[in-house]
């Protein structure tokens, strides 16, 4: 959602180079023109890796939690009943993915929902979702969620095993990062630099 907080054009920037993946999302015309709903992605062993992307919105107003004059132009929709809309993808794929940014609560609804999911990686609450230290938490409907609570504290690894082309077994943990490094001196002038613009 914090994308849009400095305007079209930074989101155009800074999206030009990369895929986009939301699929209760619509844009402008020439404005993210990387944005699909659902990618599939083939590993070396034809492996197909099927991953749809959700952003919330705020129930007062149907957009993200970014100023309404920041996403003008947009639509966005109802990202559970977007999701439940791709059910139908569930047999183009072995791995079903959602790359979410809705909130732990929203994700935990959405494997509730969708058990045909095998794995949420999740985003926007910043909670920590550590399945090595609590599965039984991280496991709804058999849907692995995952969340690495925020600001780099921590690196989320999974690990998805399969034997004929179906998960036999997937795990979760957090990777802790420790404390945070010194800085970087031309890093940290760069930022000086970034700073000076009063549009930051």
């Amino acid at each position: 959602n914090h994308e849009f907080d400095y305007g079209l054009e930074r989101v155009r920037d800074a999206t030009s180079r990369f895929l986009t993946v939301s699929a209760n999302t619509e844009a402008p015309p020439g404005v993210l023109p990387g944005l699909r709903p659902w990618i599939i992605l083939t590993t070396k062993d034809g492996i197909r890796i099927l991953v749809f992307g959700l952003i919330q919105i705020e129930p007062g107003n149907n957009l993200p939690s970014t100023h309404p004059d920041k996403v003008k132009g947009f639509r966005f929709t109802d990202p559970l009943a977007k999701a439940r809309e791709l059910r139908k993808l569930r047999s183009s794929a072995d791995i079903m993915i959602a790359l979410t940014h809705l909130g732990y609560d929203q994700d935990l609804a959405l494997a509730r929902e969708m058990p045909e999911l095998d794995l949420i990686i999740g985003g926007h609450s910043h909670t920590r979702v550590d399945p090595a230290e609590s599965p039984a938490e991280s496991r709804v409907n058999g849907v692995l969620l995952t969340q690495a609570a925020a600001d780099n504290r921590y690196l989320g690894r999974i690990d998805l095993l399969l034997r004929d082309g179906r998960i036999a077994e997937k795990k979760g943990r957090l990777i802790d990062l420790g404390r945070p490094m010194e800085e970087d001196p031309v890093l940290k002038a760069a930022i000086a630099e970034y700073r000076k613009n009063p549009a930051l």
